[in-house]
């Protein structure tokens, strides 16, 4: 779990550093977005990145690895066919702030912390909207520019008024720990529909996988 001032060191990071928006991307989609749309910090534990293509995939890898300024840190950790996780070290103390050849300012961030930032490749978008339609759930269909605007499929709000867990598209094996993940964090799926799902996807589900990646 972030301190409130890392996450705001990562969210500033992928704004002015990575360049992040809502027009051309990369966007930032998922739980991450939905997390600082309710103000539910506590929930965040990676960023999730989706790209138009694969020019903007690339240099977004490049600009996370190049731009990070020491004392921090990034580093691949992990690279599938789905996505490659990239984690930042944030410093539990050190992020020069000014330099004016008389004395350099610093900002206490905390205790030391790492965050995967995940840069999503199992398919690219031409636009933000067609990457949120291939979310599996719908209270996860939101993104956010990290300045304060996002945006959201019609459904999401809905449903996040009403903590509902539903499905938009066909589970994907991580289904079975996406689904407790949420139920943790309030979210109910009607019971007729976690039967169906189990039903049909019983032989398919893997607890185990890679991160989430949503």
């Amino acid at each position: 779990m972030l301190e409130r001032r890392q996450f705001e060191f990562i969210t500033d990071f992928l704004v002015n550093k990575v360049g992040i928006n809502l027009e051309n991307g990369p966007w930032l989609c998922g739980g991450a977005a939905r997390g600082m749309f309710l103000g539910d910090y506590e929930s965040i534990d990676d960023f999730d990145l989706y790209f138009q293509n694969q020019k903007s995939f690339e240099e977004t890898r490049q600009k996370i690895l190049v731009n990070i300024s020491s004392p921090n840190s990034a580093y691949e950790s992990a690279n599938t066919n789905n996505a490659l996780t990239l984690v930042i070290a944030v410093t539990g103390n050190e992020v020069l702030v000014k330099n004016d050849n008389i004395f350099t300012q610093h900002i206490d961030l905390g205790t030391s912390s790492e965050v995967a930032v995940q840069c999503i490749k199992k398919g690219f978008y031409p636009t933000v909207r067609d990457a949120l339609g291939s979310f599996d759930f719908t209270v996860c269909t939101i993104a956010t520019d990290c300045k304060g605007k996002f945006i959201y499929l019609p459904e999401f709000l809905d449903d996040e008024k009403n903590k509902r867990l539903r499905l938009r598209n066909q589970p994907s094996k991580q289904f079975l720990r996406r689904w407790l993940k949420y139920s943790a964090y309030g979210y109910d799926m009607p019971v007729g529909e976690l039967e169906a799902v189990f039903n049909e996807m019983q032989d398919q589900l893997d607890f185990r996988g890679s991160p989430d990646e949503y």
